[in-house]
Formats: C-alpha cells, sequence, structure tokens
C-alpha cells in the first residue's frame, strides 16, 4: 500500500498515516494506479461518438470587431470614456477568426464563410 499526499505527491514522514494533513494542506491518501489494457481502452474510446468528417458551419453577423477612429480633442478621462460608448465614433469589421466548438461546428461571420468557399472554389480549380 503506498500513501501519498494528494496535492505535493510526497510521502508521509514517521508518525503521519492515511488521512493525515500534508504540510501542503494536502491529505496523505493511498495512490490509485490504474492499468489499462486494449479491451478497457475499447470500451472507453467506445463511449464518446464519433469525430466528424466534416464541419457544420454556423454564420452570426455578430461576429464583429468594433475600433474606435474618432477621438475627442480633449485629453479627460471623463470625455474619452464618454466618446468610447458612443456607436458612431466606431467603425465595425468582420471578424476574421473561425471558432471551433467541441461537437463538430464552425462559428464564423457571413463574409468569412464566403471567402472560404471562394478559396476553395479556387483551391479545386487549381488541382484539376
Amino acid at each position: 500500500m503506498k500513501i501519498k499526499c494528494d496535492r505535493c505527491r510526497m510521502w508521509p514522514c514517521d508518525g503521519f498515516g492515511e488521512g493525515d494533513m500534508c504540510h501542503c494542506g494536502g491529505t496523505f491518501r493511498e495512490e490509485v494506479t490504474a492499468n489499462f489494457n486494449i479491451d478497457t481502452l475499447n470500451k472507453m474510446i467506445g463511449q464518446f461518438p464519433p469525430i466528424p468528417r466534416a464541419l457544420e458551419m454556423i454564420t452570426s453577423p455578430y461576429l464583429v470587431i468594433s475600433r474606435q477612429v474618432r477621438f475627442p480633442q480633449s485629453k479627460r478621462v471623463r470625455i474619452r470614456r464618454k466618446w468610447a460608448k458612443r456607436s458612431c465614433n466606431h467603425e465595425t469589421s468582420p471578424d476574421p477568426h473561425f471558432y471551433r466548438m467541441g461537437d463538430g461546428k464552425c462559428v464564423c461571420h457571413p463574409e468569412m464563410l464566403v471567402r472560404l468557399k471562394r478559396a476553395m472554389k479556387a483551391q479545386e480549380e487549381t488541382e484539376k
């Protein structure tokens, strides 16, 4: 039986046993080791859904980057804060990133999807 601290993984000193507090605030517990064979590993993999071969593309027009382009002449923080809140002082552009979700979905701005399709079409034409 191997007893180690569950936080810092140190062996207990003399006089300490299972359930006692370590210097780091952890407790001494029996170390759990797992031996996997190929059968148990295949059973574990079978529990997960299969990995999709294609991504589902979701477009959102709200994925934009806003940037302040007009600034006040005043250097006061209060005035700058007021100008930063007004949307007429900002310009927006589509977010150029594609955000991959864990369940086989990808979210992007509609303009980026158009660019992606155009690039894929150009690549297919060069491969022919």
